[in-house]
């Protein structure tokens, strides 16, 4: 989908999984279905950058930097119903 995914391969394959997992939650055909999973899709969002934080990754702070920056880049296309 043109997005520029991170060269690192342990990056990569998180945000790889980021959206798929986004993809999945895709908008729906009746108009009820598509606001129950554009909340899905919000609230999934805010999760991943909880869990991809920096701050809360000192461990692989690397990995969770790069993630994170892609998930920022991801933003809009994440979170449009």
């Amino acid at each position: 989908d043109g997005r520029v995914l991170p060269t690192n391969p342990k990056s990569r394959k998180a945000a790889e999984a980021l959206v798929a997992e986004f993809k999945a939650l895709g908008a729906g055909s009746l108009e009820s279905d598509r606001q129950d999973r554009a909340d899905e899709r919000r609230k999934a969002y805010k999760l991943a950058c909880l869990r991809w934080h920096p701050d809360k990754n000192l461990q692989d702070e690397d990995t969770a930097t790069e993630v994170f920056q892609f998930l920022q880049l991801l933003k809009e296309w994440a979170l449009s119903s």
